[in-house]
């Protein structure tokens, strides 16, 4: 799992929500840092929990870039994580390329229902950890896939 917010505050609380439910973490401190660790074949994110608002590439500048690179055999699922949900919503984070929307403060059981409708629990805690794995879009089954 990859965690992109300017925070260092968010970041941490956020990663120690997906590690609590058995997820290894990553963290990005921007967009471009984002893109760059999304951009890794070699090592896919199963998700990326993307801020709304950085400074620089926010989150909606970062999945767009991440969208126009992706290609038909990889899709990221890309959970909007919003700071201030009176001035974004649900409906622009996905006419945006999102997959899905979380208001802060977030509670774990939101943050599970969302990783759920992306992400299917594997068997087993070792499978959840494989960083080769990544979701279909629309929630799909696991899938290993081959670095390129």
């Amino acid at each position: 799992m990859l965690v992109v917010d300017a925070s260092r505050r968010t970041r941490d609380r956020v990663a120690s929500a997906l590690e609590r439910s058995g997820f290894r973490v990553e963290t990005a401190a921007s967009g471009r840092e984002g893109l760059v660790a999304l951009a890794r074949w070699e090592r896919p994110y199963a998700a990326a929990l993307i801020a709304c608002d950085m400074p620089l590439l926010d989150g909606f500048a970062t999945v767009a870039a991440l969208r126009r690179r992706e290609h038909a055999r990889r899709h990221t699922p890309i959970i909007a994580i919003d700071g201030d949900p009176a001035r974004h919503d649900r409906s622009k984070c996905l006419a945006a390329g999102m997959d899905d929307y979380l208001a802060m403060p977030l509670d774990d059981a939101s943050l599970r229902v969302a990783l759920r409708a992306w992400i299917p629990a594997p068997a087993d805690q070792t499978a959840r950890n494989n960083a080769n794995l990544i979701a279909r879009p629309g929630g799909g089954a696991l899938t290993k896939v081959a670095a390129t």
